[in-house]
């Protein structure tokens, strides 16, 4: 009644739950939904920063304070672009020199 499993065939299917929980909680493509969520909502924030911004200095009526603000606040949305940028360039080349492949060919 009791079948006696050879060890080979226990760590073979050991191995392939194994294999199969990694197929599961791999990181690679959790990270590349985060990266790809993120850069969506900063380019969101950015395009409603610019219309706000913009919308401010057309209303703004020549005042000089008003546009001091509206001047700033378009230099830091262009900041965060640029920052924005500069870190999807920087994941770029962390893929190029690790090899790595966050955001696969199509």
């Amino acid at each position: 009644m009791n079948r006696h499993i050879p060890l080979s065939e226990q760590l073979s299917q050991q191995g392939q739950v194994i294999n199969a929980a990694y197929r599961i909680f791999r990181v690679e493509p959790l990270l590349l939904g985060l990266i790809q969520i993120l850069l969506l909502v900063t380019g969101l924030a950015f395009f409603v920063c610019l219309a706000w911004t913009s919308l401010r200095w057309l209303t703004s009526g020549g005042d000089n304070t008003a546009l001091d603000k509206t001047r700033t606040q378009l230099t830091n949305c262009l900041v965060g672009l640029m920052i924005a940028s500069v870190s999807l360039a920087l994941i770029y080349l962390l893929q190029y020199f690790f090899g790595l492949s966050l955001f696969p060919a199509n």
